[in-house]
């Protein structure tokens, strides 16, 4: 499960580094075609890349209430039950070796 979202996360980075070539090449293009101008290209470029970071981030809040949804399908325990039965096993632990 870990590696999948692992996997998933990397891949995420990789799309972002390729939509923002692709987003250089759009703008390029739209200078060549005098659509805008030269000293513009860095404003478009980032006006466009923080709309491909907005997606990105919609894209994994999407892909993390899923995984969400599967663990409580499944019954599997969260971080926060292990972190929560660890301190009760230690409390009587304790309790044990008190009497």
């Amino acid at each position: 499960m870990i590696d999948l979202l692992k996997k998933g996360f990397f891949l995420g980075l990789g799309l972002f580094e390729e939509g923002r070539e692709k987003i250089e090449e759009l703008v390029d293009d739209l200078i060549n075609a005098g659509a805008v101008a030269n000293e513009e290209r860095a404003a478009f470029v980032d006006k466009y890349m923080a709309k491909l970071k907005e997606q990105e981030q919609n894209i994994v809040a999407k892909i993390n209430a899923e995984v969400q949804k599967a663990i409580e399908k499944l019954g599997l325990p969260t971080k926060a039950d292990f972190e929560r039965l660890s301190r009760q096993v230690e409390e009587l632990k304790q309790k044990l070796e008190q009497k």
